[in-house]
């Protein structure tokens, strides 16, 4: 199963004949009910990723060791449920059907446009997105059922091994989800193949916070094209962020530092939900601060804040 997940990426690449006529036309129902079931099995998986490790056989106790104590601990406590957002089932309908017409299997389009500027061009306004994609080639037709069935356990796996393409189903940073799954034939070798695909877009958007509090947010990234911004691809997972604050408790005066951390996520992503007041923040990278910021204030103007951090390595550092 897992070797039918990744065939699907040879025969693209060795397309010769892609017909785009889709394999079993189904109705609306039909679609929407594959894709609640899709997002069902994601759920499930997210509120006890061990569990779902398990049941497709892995050893929990050396998984546990190979994803890290950060991450053991979220799973631990379970993920926050991903709700359908139509936006994004918008995006993720134009990549997979794109991709059946001009005959290719890629995040990015022939153009080069990837996930970002498909997500932003249905206006949804992402703080943290991702995309995960997959497929499976046949020759006895299957119904939709069972070919996303096959997909998702190919990318949970692949999630559960820390994989980058099934990475955003067990991302803990995002919350919203739309995906399509359609298929078509291809010519390969004197062969027809039926071939279902299936493109999940994520996102996370900038919500509003209760009781007073903002967002603060970002990305430790390194700047590869040494533009000054963060692009997709330049996340860097593992650093540990964190920010403090001094905050007077009572009518006394009295006065005690707030102190909040979190390690970057797959993207390098980072988010805080802060009670106004001026913070100071640094970057760990292997427990060796790379970035500090000594004053940062934090308002409740509504509006989330952004502040992306790059992360040098550690040669470029200058000794005191």
């Amino acid at each position: 199963m897992y070797r039918i997940f990744f065939l699907i990426t040879l025969i693209l690449s060795l397309v010769i004949t892609f017909g785009s006529s889709r394999a079993g036309q189904k109705s609306l129902a039909e679609q929407e009910s594959v894709e609640a079931l899709f997002l069902q099995w994601v759920n499930e998986a997210r509120s006890n990723p061990w569990a779902e490790a398990e049941r497709l056989g892995l050893n929990v106790t050396e998984l546990r060791m190979e994803v890290g104590e950060s991450t053991a601990n979220q799973w631990d406590e379970g993920l926050t449920p991903l709700k359908w957002n139509e936006r994004l089932a918008v995006a993720s309908t134009f990549q997979v059907q794109d991709m059946l017409d001009r005959c290719y299997y890629s995040h990015m389009s022939p153009e080069g446009l990837g996930p970002e500027q498909r997500i932003q061009s249905v206006f949804y306004d992402a703080m943290f997105f991702g995309e995960s994609m997959g497929g499976v080639a046949f020759l006895k037709i299957i119904s939709d059922e069972e070919a996303i069935r096959i997909i998702y356990e190919g990318l949970l796996m692949d999630a559960l091994r820390q994989g980058s393409e099934g990475a955003p189903l067990l991302d803990p940073f995002l919350r919203d989800i739309g995906l399509c799954l359609d298929g078509g034939q291809l010519f390969f070798e004197d062969t027809w193949y039926n071939i279902y695909l299936l493109t999940c877009d994520l996102g996370r958007t900038q919500e509003p916070v209760s009781d007073g509090k903002a967002v603060l947010y970002g990305h430790v990234f390194k700047d590869q094209n040494d533009n000054g911004r963060y692009d997709q691809g330049e996340g860097v997972q593992g650093s540990l962020v964190t920010v403090r604050h001094w905050q007077i408790v009572d009518e006394t005066g009295f006065i005690t530092m707030i102190k909040n951390e979190i390690a970057s996520g797959r993207e390098g992503e980072y988010l805080f939900e802060l009670v106004p007041g001026d913070y100071s923040l640094n970057m760990k990278q292997d427990g060796m601060i790379m970035l500090e910021i000594d004053s940062l204030p934090i308002d409740c103007s509504g509006f989330p804040l952004r502040v992306d951090l790059v992360c040098m390595n550690a040669s470029d550092i200058e000794s005191p």
